[in-house]
């Protein structure tokens, strides 16, 4: 359907409008949080794929997309850590199965708090894109339990905690300019 007819189109308005009004409020609150994040300075310049995942992990969040906010958070923390490991060590791995936290941890490269809340982060992320077995004590469900509240919630908080981790793992791999 390339150009749907305007009774289709109008349809769908309503649609979105009837959503926008009902979870607005949800939103702006996801904003005004995610607005306290750490943040880059004023302009930076770098790699188009790392700097439009920041800005796509933050959307996620902002609209409840939570599943999609974990995934491209780790995705943000892959690539800051990859690019600080290739700029000062030369090398994003040395050996295989090694993450690019163990490289990082390793070369004394980042705060070891911030590479361990990242390791938080790859296990949640690995949760939710791999296969776990229903025991595995990373999926949602288990960790919930835990905490006595929905699988949904847990996911909301692996949300947030995710992109508070990415932004600043990108804030703080951050460095001048090589012009």
């Amino acid at each position: 359907m390339d150009d749907p007819s305007d009774e289709v189109l109008t349809e769908a308005m309503n649609t979105v409008e009837r959503n926008d009004l009902r979870f607005r409020e949800e939103r702006a609150r996801r904003m005004i949080w995610a607005s306290s994040l750490p943040k880059a300075p004023g302009m930076v310049m770098g790699r188009f794929e790392q700097l439009h995942l920041a800005e796509e992990a933050r959307w996620c969040y902002i609209d409840g997309r939570y599943a999609a906010t974990v995934m491209i958070s780790y995705a943000v923390i892959e690539h800051s850590l990859d690019e600080i490991a290739e700029a000062f060590i030369g090398t994003r791995s040395s050996k295989k199965g090694q993450t690019s936290i163990d490289v990082c941890r390793e070369a004394s490269l980042l705060d070891n708090d911030l590479l361990a809340q990242a390791d938080r982060v790859r296990e949640i992320r690995n949760a939710l894109g791999h296969y776990k077995a229903e025991a595995n004590p990373h999926r949602a469900v288990n960790r919930s339990r835990g905490k006595n509240i929905t699988p949904q919630m847990m996911l909301q908080e692996d949300a947030k905690e995710a992109l508070k981790v990415a932004m600043t793992m990108f804030v703080a791999t951050l460095r001048p300019a090589e012009l």
